[in-house]
């Protein structure tokens, strides 16, 4: 099944998105060469980097997440358009650790305490940031904080990512469900009640259910409406062009036909460029 994201609305007073993103975690696993713990933890921030720039206007604008901790994991950073593309990596991509005491991958022990910060670039002068501590390094529970302490949207948060023991991705997804302003007390003690009667996010995607599927239990009994479906994948905006000017330092040091490999964090693509093209670049822009 190919990935996908849906949002929608259940009520008048509840807006929910949702992921299905197994093929796009896959693929950032298998660039990146990731460990299991990576890959949970990776597939988490990519997932929700989807969700949350699937609020953006124009098709220019870009939403860039990154989670500093203390950690092994180290930094992540995702970036991602209204178009459902996103690209990502983490500086540790090797690093494993026991289970926790659930039995789970450690994610919030490999990513650590720090700082979450979401970055909007919308074309204006300068791009918008908002920043929070990490509560957990769970990613779910820290960007559910994010959204409230710094956007004031009461919400629900889930993100799941199943690693099968060959370390492909057996399912990944996720879902935001935003409670908005007037919703009586009793609606969202009814969300309370069917979260906590529910399986893991995972579990539930192993089962064969849709993410919408997995929403519209979380909300009944109120009516979901279905308002956009589009495809998610992991897509890089890199090319020769882009990476080219970060090598102009080099233009004093090369011989004209010696050959200079760059290689891109988020997609791992690999650019050869000669000498010349380095200095002809410099020449022409400088």
């Amino acid at each position: 099944m190919s990935d996908y994201l849906v949002k929608g609305m259940a009520g008048d007073f509840l807006r929910f998105t949702g992921v299905i993103s197994q093929n796009t975690v896959e693929e950032a696993r298998a660039r990146h060469n990731l460990s299991h713990l990576a890959t949970a933890a990776l597939g988490r921030a990519l997932t929700a980097t989807v969700i949350l720039a699937s609020d953006l206007k124009n098709p220019d604008d870009l939403l860039t997440l990154r989670i500093f901790g203390d950690g092994p994991l180290g930094g992540i950073i995702c970036s991602a358009g209204k178009d459902g593309t996103v690209r990502g990596y983490l500086l540790n991509p090797e690093v494993e650790l026991p289970l926790n005491q659930s039995q789970k991958l450690d994610v919030g022990g490999g990513v650590g305490r720090g700082y979450l910060h979401v970055t909007k670039d919308l074309g204006l002068k300068e791009p918008y940031t908002g920043t929070v501590e990490l509560l957990s390094g769970e990613i779910a529970e820290d960007i559910a904080y994010y959204l409230y302490s710094s956007e004031q949207r009461p919400n629900v948060f889930n993100l799941g990512v199943l690693v099968n023991p060959d370390g492909t991705v057996a399912n990944a997804g996720g879902y935001l469900i935003e409670i908005l302003p007037g919703a009586p007390e009793e609606l969202i003690n009814t969300v309370e009640e069917n979260l906590a009667k529910q399986e893991s996010l995972t579990r539930q995607l192993q089962k064969g259910k849709k993410i919408e599927e997995i929403i519209i239990d979380v909300v009944k009994p109120s009516k979901v409406e279905i308002l956009e479906t589009k495809p998610v994948s992991f897509e890089c905006r890199c090319s020769k062009e882009k990476i080219l000017p970060h090598l102009v330092g080099l233009s004093s040091e090369i011989e004209d036909e010696e050959k200079v490999e760059a290689v891109c964090h988020f997609c791992r693509k690999k650019y050869t460029f000669l000498g010349k093209e380095i200095k002809n670049y410099k020449e022409k822009t400088f």
